[in-house]
């Protein structure tokens, strides 16, 4: 993920956040987007998180993961781009930043390879495997609805 903040305000900082080590009072782990403020001054309000639940108190669902309802994807309509929490591979969690105009086929694609992805943990893997490696790799190609279509027909 290209952290580059020349282009736009937003910059998904600490990306994955888990409740482990200094962390480990954190209410839940998953990716914090923060906006940054490229006119505020050092030091003061340079960066707002962006909540992925305002409704709840004092930020403790303000993490965005794809397993949670809602709070999946977050829209920034004043760049017209989306981040999306994606699924977690060798303890790491991906993010996506696409156009908003790409984000709905992204987030299907990404839901139906993470309903894969626990169905594999629970049963037996072989042609599970192989569907699941298609299904990512062309969503890795930016091919949404082509990952969509494989991983509807496993």
């Amino acid at each position: 993920m290209n952290n580059n903040c020349h282009d736009c305000d937003l910059c998904p900082l600490n990306p994955y956040r888990q409740p482990i080590g200094s962390d480990r009072m954190l209410p839940d782990a998953g990716i914090l987007v923060l906006k940054a403020d490229p006119e505020a001054q050092e030091g003061y309000g340079t960066a707002k998180i962006m909540n992925a639940d305002p409704r709840a108190p004092g930020f403790t669902r303000a993490i965005f993961r794809l397993d949670r309802d809602g709070r999946a994807l977050f829209m920034d309509k004043t760049n017209k781009i989306a981040v999306i929490s994606l699924w977690e591979e060798s303890e790491n969690l991906g993010v996506l930043m696409v156009p908003s105009e790409k984000s709905g086929d992204a987030l299907q694609a990404a839901l139906l390879i993470q309903r894969m992805l626990h169905r594999k943990e629970r049963g037996p893997s072989g042609k599970l495997d192989k569907d699941v490696n298609n299904a990512v790799a062309a969503f890795k190609r930016f091919d949404f609805a082509g990952s969509a279509r494989m991983a509807r027909e496993e």
